[in-house]
């Protein structure tokens, strides 16, 4: 071997030990990457399918509370109320449980024509449905489907397939809501017994056919931080007769969460003036579902990743040794075979310079005649 050839066959060796290297290294970390990314839409898309298990059954826990008290007091109210009320048209109060509260609720909503107003406003509160285009609803569909399908998709269309599903949940509720009104033949003012009357107050005049009594769906809406149900009654003499209750808003919330402390431990129930565009707002009540929103938990590859990286590491490291051991029986095999060629060929070429040499020494007469024939 060439004296200036002796460092090429080593640095061409760490060099494809570099490029093998650099290709695992690059091998593993897209691995690792793409795992770390597939437990990230595990844990997304488990958060989201609790998330919207979670506002099902709060809606439907909220349709059966809306139910009851669209029949009430036909049939018993779940609905935690602090007071009930019930306002003339010439807007003067009269409520079936007087208490403490009564006091409150007049400072609250008033009396006279303004609390008609107020009542009114409540009452015409849409339902909570998210408003989109034809086209949106088209789209928010198919993102939905996709969204039942495909793990990685669901957090890119998170927002269109919840406009979907709260536009389903709201449709289911208001479904609710008119077969029981449907169901109603009629209506009369709530009153109070005479037990229950600890101040006095204004008897409503009550229309005197009450068949022809149509009474509207029970409308809940909150008014400077009270959350009040308002449904509007018109008779056959076309005079509007309004009848609620101010609800607990603490023990409504309480018992909304309740129905998903399964799901979500610390999740909270904000108000909401309106439907949203994420679609976590609730169809029954005024609600915006507030979930926590925890860190990633440590992320652990797969076994089946990690011994397959380990595999490969393992074939690359070993075939990499195995090429430096053979480059190295290769160099010092030519380095053998060079110092065995070089001294045949000094052992060969000693005697052929001897013969030479006294070959020229007689024939140039340095040898003397008695010496020439020893």
């Amino acid at each position: 071997m060439k004296p200036g050839s002796s460092w090429f066959v080593p640095a061409a060796l760490a060099l494809c030990a570099a490029l093998v290297i650099g290709a695992m290294t690059w091998l593993t970390i897209g691995t690792l990457t793409a795992e770390k990314e597939r437990a990230s839409a595990e844990v997304k898309a488990d958060l989201q399918e609790r998330t919207r298990l979670a506002l099902w059954r709060m809606d439907s826990l909220g349709a059966s509370i809306l139910l009851d008290e669209s029949t009430w007091p036909e049939t018993t109210s779940k609905l935690p109320v602090r007071t009930r009320f019930a306002y003339s048209p010439s807007g003067s109060l009269v409520s079936p449980e007087v208490g403490d509260e009564v006091e409150l609720l007049k400072s609250n909503l008033g009396t006279g024509r303004n609390s008609i107003e107020i009542l009114r406003r409540i009452a015409r509160v849409p339902a909570p449905v998210p408003e989109v285009s034809i086209e949106q609803k088209k789209e928010a569909l198919q993102s939905y489907n996709t969204y039942q399908n495909e793990d990685r998709i669901r957090g890119q269309n998170q927002t269109a397939a919840n406009w979907a599903e709260q536009s389903v949940r709201s449709k289911a509720v208001e479904n609710t809501l008119n077969r029981a009104a449907s169901k109603l033949s009629g209506y009369a003012p709530r009153k109070a017994s005479p037990e229950q009357r600890t101040t006095p107050m204004e008897t409503p005049q009550v229309p005197g056919d009450v068949s022809e009594t149509v009474a509207g769906q029970p409308r809940v809406g909150w008014l400077e931080g009270n959350l009040y149900l308002v449904r509007r009654v018109s008779d056959s003499l076309n005079e509007t007769f309004f009848d609620g209750a101010w609800i607990d808003d603490v023990a409504l919330r309480a018992m909304l969460l309740d129905e998903v402390a399964d799901l979500f431990l610390s999740a909270s129930l904000e108000p909401a003036n309106g439907p949203s565009s994420d679609g976590m707002v609730l169809a029954s009540f005024p609600y915006r579902l507030e979930v926590p929103q925890h860190a990633l938990p440590g992320f652990r590859p797969r076994r089946s990743t990690v011994l397959s990286l380990a595999a490969g590491w393992g074939a690359a490291l070993f075939a990499l040794l195995a090429t430096a051991l053979l480059v190295r029986g290769v160099m010092r095999l030519s380095e053998r075979r060079a110092s065995f060629v070089s001294a045949v060929t000094h052992e060969l070429r000693t005697p052929l310079t001897t013969f030479r040499l006294y070959s020229d020494m007689l024939e140039s007469g340095a040898v003397k005649e008695e010496k020439r024939g020893q």
